[in-house]
């Protein structure tokens, strides 16, 4: 639940108060990019169109909007809504093919 910067960030705070600097930045460039920035906004889009086989706009705004309208929160909001809805919406249209 606490995620990637629960690892990397007391790993980082130790090299840093150890006087190790540019590792200690290294650590922190490298855990905000690659394990946090990318599977976010690159990798989690990119799954979800595939296996959800819905427009890829629709999946990239319902990944990104949430964070300009309701800020950080809408990071966790976003796809749990989108989840919900896609969850609803074949619903209704598997209900009525029966």
């Amino acid at each position: 639940m606490l995620g990637p910067p629960f690892v990397f960030v007391p790993i980082a705070l130790y090299y840093l108060l150890q006087g190790d600097l540019l590792r200690g930045i290294i650590i922190i460039v490298f855990g905000t990019v690659v394990l946090m920035v990318i599977p976010e906004n690159v990798l989690r889009p990119h799954l979800a169109m595939k296996s959800a086989r819905i427009h890829p706009i629709v999946t990239l705004l319902a990944y990104t909007a949430p964070i300009f309208v309701v800020g950080l929160i809408g990071v966790i909001l976003g796809p749990i809504l989108y989840g919900f809805l896609l969850a609803a919406y074949r619903a209704v249209v598997n209900y009525r093919d029966i």
